[in-house]
């Protein structure tokens, strides 16, 4: 048996919404920040600075999984669809990117780092596109 997600349009719900997709957007920045000072860490410090890499994007891809998780398991507002899907989206992509990060470690090829970084780059529209549409549907929700 396949459990149906509620969806309502109820000024509680919506609101109940985006701070839901608020927690898993704080918790996903927060990994993307410190995936970034690792792999900053990383061109200053070289491959000495690869293991400590590892660790943290398995962390972050935890976190990146925990915040789609998060995301996925409800249903969206209505009009909220486009966002929730650019949001997982970029979360995916991000989880990806930790997998190769970890596999680079694991294996000392930094040609998986290269790889993780053109994921990354590959996730910007998605961010750009959640970005716009959120502003949107909080002025929906404000007004």
């Amino acid at each position: 048996m396949v459990a149906a997600a509620w969806q309502s349009d109820a000024p509680s719900d919506g609101l109940a919404y985006v701070r839901r997709l608020g927690v898993a957007t704080r918790a996903a920045l927060e990994a993307r920040h410190r995936l970034a000072d690792q792999l900053t860490a990383l061109e200053r410090g070289g491959e000495s600075a690869l293991t400590q890499l590892g660790r943290v994007a398995e962390e972050c891809a935890h976190m990146f999984d925990d915040a789609r998780w998060t995301v996925t398991s409800v249903a969206p507002l209505r009009g909220a669809e486009l966002a929730s899907e650019a949001l997982v989206e970029w979360l995916r992509l991000h989880v990806e990117a930790c997998d190769a990060l970890t596999r680079a470690a694991g294996t000392g090829d930094l040609t998986h780092v290269n790889t993780a970084v053109a994921i990354l780059r590959s996730a910007h529209p998605f961010a750009h596109q959640f970005n716009r549409l959120r502003n949107g549907l909080a002025d929906r929700l404000a007004a």
